[in-house]
């Protein structure tokens, strides 16, 4: 419990700032006046969002730095990338005269540029306010200050290196699976396997969009849980205690992390499933929950940047709700597990309902239902995928026969989405909703989350009896 209020006091401080110091210290006070908390927790709770405050402060006044809208030309280095779009390459870059910001650039498909390569660019810089609203919210997604459109750009000094082999890897991945699944189903598999989704058409895009299908083909901590379980699987139990198949376990998911460019989403999952590793191998079985917060305060730590971004957000949300709903059904003996994972993906798009309505100002009306489906499907579609890709690297025919289930299933997602989209409601534009309207749905899905994992009665008794001894 005091590793989840650690966890919890740092992201607070780090996002309300001196208000979140308040708000602890008020609970600390009473917990203290009734005796119920010792002094050394309180303290270190308070310690650790006042730290998370001062981290939040210091890291504004860093991001503080203009970033002037118009024509560009200069040096810069690429940090993450090339990811394959239907124009060209997106990738990610730091210009020398950002001061150490990053920006989202978009270029034709050659030179390819690799991570770690030094560019010579021109081009137009656009400012984020300058974007649509879903524009504005990828951008920030991928940790950027600004869009930057290449009109030309050549290769000053090739990175090499670790960085741009697996960067090398990942296009080689991609460019696979396009070519095994020619148009959006290669796209999709390309999506599911390094979260590169860039070979989307417009109609499939805003297809999976409108459905509040679009975050599959973002590598979160789904992938890295089914990647963590087929290890299991291929494992003795003798093996899974053993400390080789621990180090050998974890090097493969930061392997696959790095290669899908390290996500703010990737990050999060492959901290916790090493964590989840490393317990097991201790003989301890993990709290979810307190190392899902602990671990995403962490992140934050080192990379303050992520806590503004989507993918984190909605990740950190989604996998809360889950392990809620989870833990509650195992309390509850007499639910089917089939009834348990319809209720923990409704519980994860209930949980990502005030997030998306906060940053992009729509609301999915289908998202419930389209999820039920999609969900499981691109969740038995990624190993295979996976598996096919990997195989096609040294026999292409083995790899497209590997690939055949998945491409089935991906072709039926994207019909089942685009059906979605065209006959059933799609998204409902809330405009620029207010934070008492946000605060409001926040507590409305997160008292859904709850009635959905059974201990709503039991959380509601606690909180009672809580108040009533007040």
């Amino acid at each position: 419990m005091l590793g989840l209020a650690l966890g919890a006091a740092f992201l607070t401080g780090f996002g309300l700032g001196a208000a979140a110091v308040i708000v602890w210290l008020g609970i600390g006070l009473v917990a203290a006046v009734r005796h119920s908390l010792p002094l050394a927790p309180f303290a270190m709770v308070l310690a650790l969002a006042s730290l998370g405050a001062v981290h939040a402060e210091r890291h504004e006044a860093r991001s503080a730095s203009a970033v002037l809208a118009g024509p560009f030309e200069g040096r810069m280095r690429v940090s993450d990338g090339p990811y394959l779009t239907s124009l060209g390459q997106r990738f990610v870059g730091r210009p020398e005269s950002f001061d150490g910001l990053h920006v989202c650039a978009y270029a034709d498909a050659a030179p390819r540029a690799l991570a770690g390569d030094v560019l010579f660019v021109k081009g137009r810089v656009v400012e984020l306010k300058d974007l649509s609203e879903v524009g504005r919210a990828a951008i920030r997604a991928r940790g950027c200050a600004a869009q930057l459109r290449i009109e030309s750009m050549s290769i000053v000094e090739s990175g090499g290196g670790f960085r741009a082999e697996i960067a090398r890897i990942r296009v080689d991945l991609t460019e696979f699976l396009m070519r095994s699944a020619p148009g959006d189903t290669g796209a999709l598999l390309s999506g599911l396997v390094t979260g590169d989704d860039g070979g989307l058409s417009g109609e499939a895009s805003g297809a999976f969009l409108a459905s509040g299908t679009t975050h599959i083909t973002a590598i979160s901590g789904a992938n890295f849980a089914m990647l963590t379980l087929l290890l299991g699987v291929l494992a003795t139990g003798a093996m899974r205690r053993h400390i080789a198949f621990v180090l050998g376990a974890s090097i493969v998911i930061w392997l696959y992390a790095v290669m899908v460019g390290l996500q703010p989403s990737a990050l999060r999952a492959a901290l916790l499933a090493t964590a989840v590793l490393v317990g097991r191998y201790l003989g301890r079985r993990p709290d979810l929950l307190t190392l899902t917060v602990l671990l995403a305060a962490l992140q934050i730590a080192i990379r303050p940047d992520d806590f503004h971004t989507l993918a984190f957000q909605l990740s950190v949300a989604a996998t809360v709700a889950l392990i809620i709903v989870f833990d509650g059904s195992e309390r509850g003996t007499d639910r089917w597990w089939g009834t348990t994972l319809g209720l923990s993906v409704v519980a994860a798009q209930l949980a990502t309902i005030p997030i998306l309505a906060w940053h992009i100002g729509t609301l999915s009306i289908t998202g419930l239902l389209a999820n039920l489906v999609v969900g499981p499907a691109a969740g038995v579609a990624f190993p295979i995928a996976l598996a096919g890709a990997l195989a096609g690297q040294t026999n292409a025919m083995l790899g497209e026969l590997i690939l055949l289930p998945a491409e089935w299933i991906c072709r039926g997602i994207i019909i089942f989405v685009e059906w979605i989209d065209r006959y059933a409601p799609g998204s409902v534009q809330l405009g620029q909703p207010t934070p008492a309207a946000i605060g409001i749905v926040l507590i409305a899905c997160w008292i859904g989350i709850f009635a959905l994992s059974g201990d709503i009665r039991r959380t509601a008794r606690h909180g009672f009896g809580i108040v009533k001894s007040w």
